[in-house]
């Protein structure tokens, strides 16, 4: 459009005009003409963001208020059944939030329309509601299916088909997914399960190596979905899965945590960890995927008091070590020496404050920092508190030592200090069967790793004390808007604790 204006004004002055335009002018014409290329590029790609978010109406509703607009919207249905872009908007933010019962409800009436969305839609709902064995799921199949035949570009539908043949029929999954990635593949969703599929067929990681430019396309679309704050949990766990195609496992565990964040039912989980599944046969070639399966796990033991996943990490992850007993305390923070003059100043009064407590505590197993601090309480209370620290398998500095007083150190497979040995106490937690009522964390600053625990921690429905004035990422956290509303209320999650003993007792007692 502005281009368009460019071109036409300079046309007149430039070549119609009754004079030659002096080289200054001429230059101010191109200078021009650079700015507005951007603008066309900045309206252009606004206008793909508006209608990207608009195809996604109701993903960006939480589940109260997707409820609330679905009880206004019937109130036109019932005025205008025969309105069928008003049932599509019913049915699809019904989907949103798991109630296929419905949006088959309110599609089924429509479907003598032949249009191939809401066959699409029908067909979805109904092949996720009705068990595998049923003539209902075959309904659903057939009208996927047949949405394919009335609209062959609708990648959408291909790829739910492909999730339909799943069970059945992986080579004609495959083709499914062949098909919508061929149709679209920039689209996150098409391009990672054609990237499954064809690495499951080769036995090789050669399809992700090829895709590399695909995947980082894609990653940058979930980072558009997640900024709009739309297709959740979904743009994170797509997210996820490319980082960790692309072996960049701290940014794969941060994109897997935040979709369990937004995940708001059990099922979304689940299929995160079969989608994750798929990739057995190639674990010992995709490095760190392990670490991600235990991740879905613990999620949705914590989220969703799994008992499934609870049987998966005891059967896949147990460290054979003793269970622990309740009620736990796991102290995090900070290992830094340059953090060791302030962790003099809780020190003290942390060792007072469990002069009470009874039952496990969790930590980082070496005499740095806070981990230090926890074989300080073991060492004070050895009748009454069993420590157990977590570290890794191969220790890479030469300055730091393991500490022996505590209880128990359990080593993970990782060569260096990370989040590894968080997730791997997680797992052990789980295994143990404890009420997540009894566990608590009590941070103390910290880095990048720190603030995974605290995350996490916080992800899983546990309370979390920071001791007030540390600094670091718990101060970080905090501060960040993404995480306050966990610290509002009487009986707020998070919580910042006075550096006094009472409160900290108080803290961990209730």
């Amino acid at each position: 459009m502005f281009q368009h204006a460019w071109v036409t004004i300079y046309h007149d002055s430039g070549f119609k005009g009754k004079f030659d335009l002096h080289k200054k002018w001429d230059r101010e014409f191109y200078r021009l003409a650079a700015i507005l290329e951007e603008v066309d590029e900045l309206f252009s790609r606004m206008q793909k963001t508006l209608q990207r978010y608009e195809s996604s109406y109701g993903e960006f509703m939480n589940e109260a208020l997707i409820e609330e607009t679905i009880e206004r919207m019937e109130i036109i249905y019932e005025a205008e059944p025969e309105n069928q872009d008003v049932a599509s908007k019913i049915a699809k933010m019904a989907m949103c939030i798991g109630n296929w019962e419905k949006a088959i409800h309110t599609l089924q009436p429509f479907v003598k329309t032949k249009n191939a969305a809401i066959l699409r839609d029908l067909g979805v709902s109904m092949i996720k509601f009705y068990p595998k064995d049923s003539n209902e799921f075959l309904k659903g199949r057939e009208f996927l299916e047949e949405a394919i035949e009335i609209d062959p570009m609708d990648y959408d539908a291909y790829a739910s088909l492909g999730g339909c043949w799943k069970n059945f029929n992986e080579e004609k999954a495959r083709n499914c997914y062949k098909n919508a990635f061929e149709i679209n593949p920039s689209d996150p969703y098409c391009l990672g399960n054609y990237l499954i599929y064809e690495v499951r067929h080769l036995n090789n990681l050669d399809p992700i190596s090829l895709s590399q430019p695909m995947i980082q396309s894609a990653i940058e679309k979930c980072n558009d979905q997640i900024e709009l704050e739309i297709n959740l949990p979904w743009a994170f766990f797509d997210k996820g899965l490319f980082n960790l195609f692309l072996g960049e496992i701290n940014e794969s565990m941060n994109s897997y945590l935040n979709g369990l964040k937004y995940s708001t039912d059990d099922w979304m989980i689940s299929t995160t960890l079969n989608t994750l599944d798929l990739l057995n046969v190639v674990k010992d070639q995709l490095e760190n995927i392990d670490m991600v399966k235990k991740l879905v796990l613990i999620g949705l033991v914590f989220r969703f008091n799994n008992g499934d996943a609870i049987d998966q990490l005891q059967n896949e992850y147990d460290s054979k070590g003793s269970k622990f007993s309740q009620p736990i305390i796991i102290l995090a923070g900070s290992t830094a020496s340059k953090m060791e003059s302030k962790m003099q100043e809780f020190n003290e009064i942390l060792i007072n404050t469990f002069k009470n407590f009874k039952g496990t505590l969790i930590s980082g197993g070496t005499k740095s920092g806070v981990s230090g601090l926890a074989g300080s309480i073991q060492e004070k209370y050895p009748d009454f508190i069993n420590a157990y620290g977590y570290v890794p398998r191969v220790i890479p500095y030469d300055n730091v030592e393991i500490d022996n007083r505590y209880k128990e150190i359990r080593r993970t497979t990782g060569t260096d200090f990370s989040i590894r040995e968080a997730i791997q106490y997680w797992v052990d937690i789980c295994i143990s069967d404890v009420d997540k009522r009894r566990v608590k964390l009590l941070g103390i600053a910290g880095g990048n790793i720190s603030s995974f625990e605290y995350r996490l921690a916080l992800i899983l429905g546990i309370k979390v004390g920071f001791l007030e004035n540390s600094g670091g990422q718990a101060e970080s956290l905090v501060q960040d808007p993404k995480w306050q509303n966990y610290t509002i209320g009487k009986n707020a999650q998070l919580r910042i604790l006075k550096n006094n003993e009472q409160n900290i007792i108080n803290f961990l007692s209730k």
